[in-house]
């Protein structure tokens, strides 16, 4: 992995960072309930792309008591390269009043150059091959709520991968090729976590079921469980566990992928592919003082053509440490600086808000 080298700039509220505010000063209302808005400009160069300029935004809000109902959170990011490239993505959870329903979900597309490496966990770097393609994928989560803190509903969603360009000749690779993926399936969440963002207690878990219809079909199943606790007041732990399956035989766009600020830190996304992921994450978070916060994190994981080989064989470490910055202390939300490594070279540098997991 190529590592980015990014500056950023931020805008910095001194003792108020919600820019959500009315004319006296006190917190605005969205039909009546608080909400907050934060955004970070971004300034950068990565040597796939050369510079590029961008924004991630949040969006954080509650249609009901605050006192007695978690906040929902939206998030914007956007970016655009040198070289005349795009990336640009939605991402929602929201509760409903009482929290009777959720939803889920993003909305992405990108024009952005990859590198391939094949498939399976063995694959070296000087195997990679650069390549470039628009990718537009949509997400949807919509669950209604049975009982306190557990949900029950479907899910869909598309994929598409098209517009492939080349810096070689792609006789070798005839995978790299146009790919639409449509899947339908039943979700279930049992969700205790305090915070959606940064949580500091309670515990989560979600499991989705779906049949996927691309150049076959095949069912697939993600499993998530997720564990917090506080200790002394100020120091956080946070404990992910993740098993991602493709029973048939997915397309190469379709097969589970390692690595990404949300799943494995420290390892592209798609570095390592093939039919299963597993992976086992740690984190522990610390208030230092003021608005300031550090982490330490890491974890083990792997992917694998079997089911019954993950974390048996082929297993890669990942690890790292991170700044946080409360930018809104009210809705508990922080602006996470994360620097991850991974083996073999592998690393990754990460700006986003709110808590990997």
């Amino acid at each position: 992995m190529k590592l980015a080298v990014t500056v950023f700039a931020i805008v910095i509220w001194a003792m108020n960072p919600s820019i959500a505010t009315s004319q006296d000063g006190s917190t605005d209302s969205l039909s009546g309930q608080n909400y907050s808005i934060l955004a970070v400009p971004i300034l950068g160069y990565e040597p796939e792309t050369r510079g590029h300029i961008g924004a991630v935004g949040l969006l954080t809000f509650n249609l009901d008591d605050p006192t007695e109902y978690r906040s929902s959170v939206a998030k914007l990011k956007f970016q655009y390269t040198r070289n005349r490239q795009v990336i640009s993505e939605v991402e929602w959870d929201v509760f409903f009043r009482e929290e009777r329903w959720f939803t889920s979900g993003n909305i992405h597309f990108s024009k952005y150059p990859d590198l391939y490496y094949g498939v399976g966990p063995h694959r070296s770097k000087s195997a990679e091959f650069s390549y470039q393609s628009n990718r537009f994928d949509v997400g949807l989560r919509l669950l209604r709520g049975i009982k306190k803190d557990v949900f029950a509903g479907f899910n869909t969603g598309y994929t598409r991968y098209s517009n492939f360009k080349f810096e070689e000749k792609n006789e070798n690779f005839p995978e790299l090729r146009e790919s639409d993926n449509l899947y339908f399936g039943l979700s279930f969440i049992r969700d205790k976590r305090n915070s959606l963002l940064n949580a500091t207690g309670g515990n989560y878990f979600a499991f989705d079921l779906a049949h996927n219809h691309s150049f076959n079909s095949y069912p697939s199943f993600l499993l998530d469980l997720r564990l917090y606790k506080t200790w002394y007041e100020t120091l956080v732990f946070a404990g992910r566990f993740i098993l991602d399956s493709r029973l048939g035989n997915p397309p190469f766009f379709n097969q589970t992928f390692q690595g990404g600020d949300e799943w494995v830190r420290g390892y592209l996304l798609g570095r390592y592919r093939d039919r299963n992921l597993t992976a086992l994450q740690f984190e522990f978070r610390k208030h230092i003082f003021w608005r300031i916060g550090a982490a330490v994190f890491g974890g083990i994981s792997s992917v694998t053509h079997s089911i019954d080989q993950l974390l048996m064989e082929d297993r890669k470490w990942n690890g790292g440490v991170g700044i946080r910055f409360a930018m809104d202390r009210e809705n508990s939300v922080n602006l996470r600086l994360d620097y991850a490594i991974g083996e073999r070279g592998n690393r990754g540098f990460y700006i986003a808000f709110g808590e990997s997991f």
